[in-house]
C-alpha cells in the first residue's frame, strides 16, 4: 500500500468496493504542452479505527498528494467542446456588458437619472406615502404594501417622463 494513502482511510462500501479490493480511476489531465494519464487511486481502502468515512476535504488532500508527483499537472481541463462553448458564452456576456456600459456612459445615463431625481424631489416631498399605503391596503387588503409604494413611484416617474 502507498504510504501516503495510509494516512487516510474510509469504508470499503462507501466506494462500492468489496473488502480488500482497489479501485483505479483514470483521468486525462492536460496542460499546454502534453496530455498525461495518471492513476488517481493506487492504494487499498481500509476501515478506520473509529469507523468514519474519509471526509471530502481529506479526500481532496489525498488526491492532491497523488498529483504532487506530476510536475506538468496543475488543473483538470474539460473537453474541447466544453471549452469552446464556455469561450463563446463568455464573449457574448462580455460584449453585452461592455457595450451596455459604453452606451450608458456615452448618453450620460447616470447624470440623467440624477437630474430626474432632482426634478421629482419637490413632488416626492409633498407625497404622504404612509397615508397612500394605508388607503390602498384599506381598499385592497390582499395587496402588499410594496405594491402601493411601487405604484406611487411609477406615477411620479411617468409624470416626469411624460413632461419631457
Amino acid at each position: 500500500m502507498n504510504s501516503q494513502c495510509g494516512r487516510f482511510s474510509w469504508r470499503d462500501h462507501a466506494l462500492g468496493l468489496g473488502a480488500g479490493k482497489t479501485r483505479e480511476e483514470r483521468f486525462d489531465v492536460e496542460n499546454i504542452r502534453q496530455t498525461t494519464t495518471i492513476t488517481v487511486a493506487d492504494c487499498e481502502p481500509e476501515e478506520s479505527a473509529d469507523g468514519n468515512m474519509l471526509a471530502s476535504s481529506q479526500f481532496l488532500q489525498w488526491l492532491e498528494l497523488g498529483l504532487d508527483g506530476h510536475q506538468a499537472v496543475r488543473k483538470m481541463i474539460p473537453p474541447t467542446e466544453v471549452l469552446e462553448e464556455r469561450l463563446k458564452s463568455d464573449i457574448d456576456d462580455l460584449l453585452r456588458t461592455r457595450i451596455r456600459e459604453r452606451i450608458l456612459r456615452n448618453f450620460r445615463f447616470a447624470d440623467q437619472v440624477e437630474e430626474a431625481k432632482q426634478a421629482i424631489r419637490p413632488q416626492l416631498e409633498k407625497l404622504t406615502i404612509d397615508r397612500i399605503v394605508a388607503d390602498e391596503l384599506q381598499h385592497n387588503p390582499e395587496q402588499n404594501w410594496t405594491d402601493s409604494v411601487r405604484a406611487s413611484a411609477s406615477s411620479l416617474v411617468d409624470s416626469y417622463l411624460d413632461g419631457k
